[in-house]
């Protein structure tokens, strides 16, 4: 079961410049009205009473998550309409009220209620980095949270991103991860908005919660190192290691931090590995080939591509890129070849019906003999031919 609704788990990087899977205890709410105390899991009476009213208590499970669903997504009067927004990491009280949040947000209030009316629900980590985003002068890499149902003998996850797929690798984890996680963004946004010393409470609380989230840690850094306390940045980014040998972010951050000390030697072992790491990586292939066609060196985006369709063969998105490619280089078959590949695999009606009007106009093409003229130059450095 898949919403089209978008979600994205944060964890940090600066530019140069196993969890038991068993229900943590609930967070304390001591201090009423300080934010860094909430329990992003709490419900309202208002709360209860919507879903109870939503969702009858005689529905067998399947039913119940059905109607919980309409509860929360569905517009008008069917349901509370809840909308996706990526910046905004919100409580499940928060996204209740406020009709918004990220996946961070989404999570939490469907977890909430979903238990409200006495189903099994859990929180689960995606264990790769879907995105980056680039917001000031913060690099930060998407990951991502589900949430997983227990039912009828059977597990399976519900999935808040728009055309989802299947991941490499999903993991339950306590509530009170997730409640890390959720500090964590905020700490993130805090960063991005106000700085490192606005953001340092956030990550402080998310590692209280849960001292073993290396993304927390190299946050954490980051802020440290903004703040002038460099040794104390190089100790967080290795304690991220310790607990996870492949954090990228980490990995970038030190090895930063060594070329600006003037530590060659160790920075440049650290770039051997995270070239190690992004190598087998095929979403780094395709953030690749996107920089390259964005630069206009379209024989290196398409060797990227390729890659990334090598190392990755069932991504539609993969196959779309370099198809596009092809197509701008001018090399219409191929680029049909792989459009039509990209079709084949879509998951999602839209992406399908995106991929398919750039298959047609591709055979249109052809079919015309018609062959587009990639811009005069370096065949390796040309410009930005229209995308079909």
């Amino acid at each position: 079961m898949k919403r089209a609704l978008g979600c994205l788990l944060a964890a940090l990087a600066a530019l140069a410049g196993a969890v038991p899977a068993v229900q943590a205890a609930a967070l304390e709410s001591s201090a009423p009205g300080d934010p860094l105390h909430v329990d992003p899991l709490a419900v309202t009476d208002e709360m209860r009473a919507y879903v109870h009213e939503r969702v009858p208590a005689g529905f067998k499970p399947a039913d119940r998550l059905s109607a919980l669903m309409d509860a929360i997504f569905a517009k008008g009067r069917r349901g509370l309409g809840v909308v996706y927004g990526s910046h905004q990491t919100r409580s499940a009280v928060e996204t209740f009220a406020e009709r918004s949040g990220n996946c961070i947000s989404f999570t939490h209030l469907l977890v909430a209620l979903a238990r409200e009316v006495g189903l099994s629900a859990y929180f689960a980590e995606v264990d790769e980095v879907l995105t980056q985003d680039l917001r000031g002068e913060t690099l930060i890499n998407n990951k991502h949270m589900v949430v997983e149902f227990e039912m009828e003998n059977a597990v399976f996850h519900v999935d808040l991103v728009p055309d989802a797929k299947e991941y490499r690798a999903v993991r339950r984890i306590s509530d009170r991860r997730a409640s890390a996680h959720y500090f964590n963004n905020l700490g993130v946004e805090r960063l991005v908005e106000d700085g490192a010393h606005a953001a340092m409470p956030w990550f402080e609380r998310a590692l209280e919660l849960a001292p073993e989230l290396s993304a927390a840690w190299v946050n954490f850094g980051v802020s440290l190192r903004r703040r002038g306390r460099f040794d104390d940045a190089e100790r967080a980014y290795r304690r991220a290691l310790e607990l996870d040998r492949s954090e990228l972010a980490a990995l970038a951050n030190l090895a930063y931090l060594y070329d600006a000390w003037g530590r060659g030697d160790e920075a440049d072992a650290l770039h051997r590995r995270l070239h190690r790491y992004r190598a087998r990586n095929p979403f780094e292939a395709y953030r690749r080939g996107q920089a390259e066609v964005a630069a206009g060196d379209l024989e290196r985006a398409i060797g990227h591509f390729r890659d990334a369709v090598r190392r990755e063969p069932e991504e539609a998105r993969f196959h779309f890129a370099l198809g596009d490619a092809l197509y701008r280089s001018g090399d219409l078959e191929q680029a049909e070849e792989s459009l039509h590949r990209a079709v084949e695999l879509a998951e999602s009606g839209a992406d399908r019906e995106h991929f398919a009007r750039a298959l047609e106009a591709i055979s249109m093409l052809r079919s015309a003999g018609v062959t587009p003229v990639p811009p005069t130059g370096s065949p390796s450095r040309t410009g930005r031919a229209p995308s079909p």
